[in-house]
């Protein structure tokens, strides 16, 4: 936990505010088939299943359009999105050229202790997938992107890659 000096305005941010919560809940909801591909999103519906307010469900289902996980069709409100098998293949390839470029500027950029972080990172990955928690794969996956592209100091890129594993996860 967090401590902050007496007399500090510092926000405690260890725990999640609850549109985080729920955002976080429906990406999982789409990811795992709750929610399938075309489904119409109905907010009351989902106000009584994650029990937040309409406000909050407004909110998240932006959010989610932002990501491409959710769509607005007229006459219809918002759905969850589908994918073509084009769309899917532009996305692996979108990615598939920012990491490697993000491996090429980390491996120019490479340190001792960097490459030691990544190894660690790669392990904790291979352990969970041994295990069979693909929960834990997903995460340790997205640590190891994460630690990659901020070792190249491609940051922006990092932000277009988050963008587009959220219609990764979909698609798996």
């Amino acid at each position: 936990m967090v401590t902050t000096p007496a007399g500090s305005l510092r926000v405690d941010r260890s725990a999640k505010t609850l549109r985080e919560l729920a955002l976080e809940k429906m990406r999982e909801g789409i990811w795992n088939g709750h929610f399938k591909p075309g489904e119409r999103l109905v907010e009351r519906q989902l106000c009584e299943q994650l029990g937040v307010s309409r406000s909050i469900v407004r909110e998240v289902l932006r959010h989610l359009e932002t990501e491409g996980l959710v769509q607005t069709e007229s006459h219809q409100g918002p759905v969850v999105a589908s994918f073509t098998a084009d769309q899917a293949a532009q996305i692996y390839e979108i990615r598939a050229l920012l990491e490697g470029q993000a491996a090429r500027r980390c491996a120019e950029r490479a340190t001792p202790d960097a490459l030691n972080e990544l190894e660690t990172l790669n392990d904790r990955t291979q352990q969970t997938f041994r295990r069979g928690d693909f929960q834990g794969v997903r995460e340790n996956t997205t640590a190891f992107y994460e630690a990659l592209f901020r070792l190249a100091g491609m940051d922006m890129a990092w932000e277009v890659v988050q963008s587009l594993n959220a219609r990764i996860n979909r698609l798996r």
